[in-house]
């Protein structure tokens, strides 16, 4: 084959020659590939060929292990192992050349614990190819121990109660608003000639809460897990982002859309949107999908903080009430699965930047009263950049790396800062739309179905619940006096 020769445009520009390389290539099936092929051409039958080596003979006890040249079984291929053969005073026995004398039935028993010892071999190899994150090393920081660290959470006040918002008339969903597609630096924000924003200092550790005028806690600041594993799943977490972002199909919708110029990927259920019925958000796209399975691996540890240690410790309705969502869906309708067992999350969301930045927008289609969870990741100074902009309530707080927090997405606008050229930004969120909890509280059927059977007592009675959820649904959020009772 011609070596390739360099290239030539018509402008007359020459660029050096280079070679395609197939993107779909798995280094590690491969590798897995040739392990298992080698595996089986050196044991093809170790029991009649004496020369393979760790080959069996009918004479020694101990013979129906290894021999010391070939890997050591482990202790669960050693105890299923067959009774070994009684040792016989017959010399001729104990010639390899009398191998072939044994029973078809031992030599089947044999050759079955072989192939038994082999898959053994293969899980070990796979354990062994598969980047994993041992979740052991992180362990979730216990309830208590999170309202002693709460404690000492700094209190920021917001100008508005949340009731002041605007949502749909059933309750159920946020109000829809559109906004000019724009991004906001931090000096258009805070500080002179500005829109005289209130800026938060946050270090990304220490708790921080945001009550309104009604003494709600709207805006949890949680901060990180003290655990020594924290900084290693973040680095997975970010390197699994980035590597999506490079190998994944993105349309051009896709890349730029009503909250920034950046790809997502997304996994769980949802209902709204157009969707007729509640539906997976898994991507139909194999490459994508297989892209979300890495995800899902990666960020179990993260989602996991979010839902139990954070939205269960400082919002234990509203986390009893996701809760008993996702579990009615997951228990009746087969096709609809949660992304992790110890999420109560119906949806999550990532956003691959590289620099992620965010316009003004609103996720309406979210249930109102509830809280979003959001965590960044990438590597930017979260003084000069990164920060997360809360519209109505005026706030500009400072958002590290690794540090997550919970907002209401669905009825406060939000966005974030830019970060510099020479920065990476990615965010991570989990939430659940509105339309999931309508579907619910009409009988797992949609809306036509459901009014189409009400009488008409029925319907008034509807129509007083829903001019009422908005209302019900805030009781849901922790009130400053709960957490004070909580902390003591």
């Amino acid at each position: 084959m011609d070596p390739p020769q360099p290239r030539q445009t018509r402008s007359g520009a020459i660029y050096a020659a280079y070679i395609g390389v197939n993107s779909d290539f798995g280094f590690e099936e491969a590798l897995l590939e040739s392990i298992v092929r080698d595996r089986e051409e050196d044991y093809a039958d170790p029991f009649v060929n004496p020369t393979v080596p760790g080959s069996l003979t009918p004479t020694s006890p101990t013979s129906v292990f290894p021999s010391s040249s070939s890997p050591s079984p482990s202790f669960s291929d050693a105890a299923s192992a067959p009774p070994a053969p009684r040792t016989t005073t017959d010399r001729s026995a104990s010639s390899p050349s009398c191998s072939s004398s044994l029973a078809p039935k031992d030599i089947s028993q044999r050759k079955k614990q072989q192939k038994q010892k082999e898959k053994s071999k293969m899980r070990r190899q796979q354990q062994r190819l598969a980047v994993k994150i041992p979740l052991t090393n992180a362990t979730p920081v216990a309830g208590n121990l999170f309202r002693k660290i709460a404690r000492k959470s700094a209190t920021v006040a917001a100008p508005i109660p949340l009731e002041a918002c605007e949502v749909a008339k059933s309750g159920f969903v946020g109000r829809k608003a559109t906004f000019t597609p724009r991004i906001f630096l931090l000096k258009q924000l805070v500080g002179p000639s500005s829109l005289n924003f209130r800026l938060v200092r946050w270090d990304g550790i220490s708790p921080m809460h945001v009550f309104d005028r009604s003494r709600r806690a709207i805006v949890i600041l949680a901060g990180q897990p003290r655990d020594s594993g924290w900084l290693e799943v973040l680095a997975h977490a970010t390197a699994a982002m980035n590597n999506a972002r490079l190998m994944g199909n993105f349309s051009a919708q896709a890349i730029d859309h009503s909250r920034g110029k950046f790809p997502t990927l997304a996994s769980g259920f949802a209902h709204g949107g157009g969707r007729t019925e509640p539906s997976s958000q898994r991507p139909r796209d194999s490459v994508n999908a297989r892209l979300v399975d890495g995800l899902l691996a990666a960020f179990e540890r993260i989602a996991s903080f979010q839902s139990q240690e954070v939205l269960h410790a400082w919002q234990p309705r509203l986390h009893q009430y996701f809760s008993k969502m996702v579990q009615t869906f997951t228990s009746q309708e087969p096709g609809l699965k949660r992304n992790w067992p110890r999420s109560v999350f119906s949806s999550a969301v990532w956003n691959l930047g590289p620099q992620t930045a965010c316009y003004k927008h609103l996720d309406f289609a979210n249930v109102p009263f509830g809280l979003c969870a959001i965590t960044a990741l990438g590597s930017f100074n979260p003084i000069r950049s990164g920060h997360i902009v809360l519209w109505r309530l005026n706030l500009v707080i400072e958002f590290p790396p690794g540090a997550t927090a919970l907002i209401p997405s669905a009825v406060i606008p939000h966005g974030n800062t830019p970060v510099q050229s020479d920065e990476t930004c990615f965010s991570f969120t989990q939430y659940c739309s509105g339309g999931l909890f309508r579907w619910m509280e009409h009988g797992m059927q949609c809306d036509r179905t459901y009014f189409e059977s009400l009488s008409e007592d029925d319907t008034l009675a509807n129509c007083e619940k829903d001019a009422r959820r908005w209302e019900l649904g805030l009781s849901l959020l922790t009130t400053e006096k709960e957490l004070e009772e909580q902390m003591e």
